[in-house]
């Protein structure tokens, strides 16, 4: 259960209703998370902005974006945002929302530069502290540039900024 509820409809001011309605279609799966953040309108305009750069725009594919968020927020024990990150991957081609997360663990179904961008994503996402050169080096050996490492590193951050509020206020 949250530990806190969402505002009152009633109460909600009008311009944070229209920036709650205006993002539902895009960022509906994970809607618990948006109304925590309407307690406060200038983290929730910069959430759907983080968002909309970050995971709808780069060089790697949406799907895989969403599935580095999926992973990374998996590592941290969010399930919530795991839950709804592997949803938005299984729906840009990858199939079933369990299966997203067993399949990205296990590396099944990925190609070799894939599981080991999510390895190093599970990685940031819980020892970042830990990265070594090798790390990279793997990373680079893979056939990743550093433009899509630090696009990787980006949506891991993202994720760890929006797990902060979710595992803290209980979302799962």
């Amino acid at each position: 259960m949250p530990l806190m509820s969402p505002l009152p409809r009633d109460s909600v001011p009008a311009e944070t209703a229209a920036l709650l309605a205006a993002h539902a279609d895009e960022h509906g799966h994970f809607a618990a998370l948006r109304e925590a953040f309407a307690y406060f309108p200038a983290a929730l305009r910069a959430l759907d902005n983080q968002y909309d750069l970050i995971i709808g725009q780069g060089r790697l594919d949406r799907g895989l974006r969403e599935l580095v968020f999926a992973c990374a927020a998996s590592a941290r024990g969010d399930e919530y945002l795991a839950r709804a990150m592997a949803a938005q991957a299984a729906a840009h081609g990858f199939t079933g929302t369990g299966a997203v997360l067993a399949m990205a663990a296990s590396g099944e179904g990925r190609s070799d530069a894939e599981t080991c961008l999510l390895t190093w994503a599970r990685k940031m996402a819980t020892t970042p502290y830990k990265v070594v050169e090798r790390d990279i080096e793997r990373l680079h050996t893979a056939g990743w540039r550093d433009q899509e490492i630090v696009e990787a590193l980006t949506v891991v951050s993202l994720s760890a900024y929006m797990s902060v509020m979710s595992l803290t206020l209980k979302l799962a």
